[in-house]
């Protein structure tokens, strides 16, 4: 695909990749995936498309943008859908720890109320992320400021083990998608 640069006008190809593999990781964790960089000035333009990530392998695959593909894919595959980049990035680093999406966005749940004070709305967002090799989660406020949460194992069990009774099996097509809005639903019932 070519795209005219914003900032000097010259043009240049870009690759939108469709299907992002598990060895392209890297470049959906830096969001390379989605950034064209001209050739000439090196200025930087993010270019949002449908694509999915695709683990044969582990039998997942997060779709961002098209749901379309869902009905291509067959019932032993975890499917989930997510609406922004950054979750997409969010959601195949919990898939590749081998984590339970819905016990993370359950996890963050907790952690904002817990962060939020007499606060009636959050004025910042909790993100699961990996930082060499380790779990944690980032708290961005909507200043900027970001700050880090190590990670809770004794959390995430506990979670675990208060909502395995209540959670379908993981590869069912009734929870595509686990968020924060899923999450608050799941508590409240």
């Amino acid at each position: 695909m070519e795209i005219k640069c914003l900032k000097c006008g010259r043009s240049g190809d870009f690759a939108m990749m469709k299907t992002i593999l598990p060895e392209d990781r890297d470049k959906l964790y830096s969001m390379d995936v989605f950034n064209y960089t001209c050739p000439d000035c090196g200025h930087k333009t993010n270019i949002e498309y449908d694509t999915a990530y695709f683990d044969e392998e582990k039998k997942q695959i997060v779709i961002f943008g098209g749901s379309s593909l869902i009905d291509q894919i067959t019932d032993d595959y975890l499917v989930r859908i997510v609406q922004t980049e950054s979750q997409l990035a969010e959601k195949v680093h919990i898939l590749e720890k081998e984590r339970d999406d819905r016990i993370i966005e359950l996890m963050k749940i907790i952690i904002t109320a817990g962060l939020m004070g007499d606060s009636k709305e959050p004025d910042f967002a909790v993100v699961y992320d990996v930082y060499e090799d380790n779990e944690q989660f980032a708290v961005v406020k909507e200043s900027g400021e970001l700050f880090i949460l190590k990670w809770n194992e004794e959390l995430y069990q506990s979670v675990l083990e208060n909502y395995q009774d209540k959670l379908p099996p993981m590869r069912n097509r009734d929870d595509l998608i686990v968020d924060g809005a899923w999450a608050v639903q799941m508590m409240s019932m």
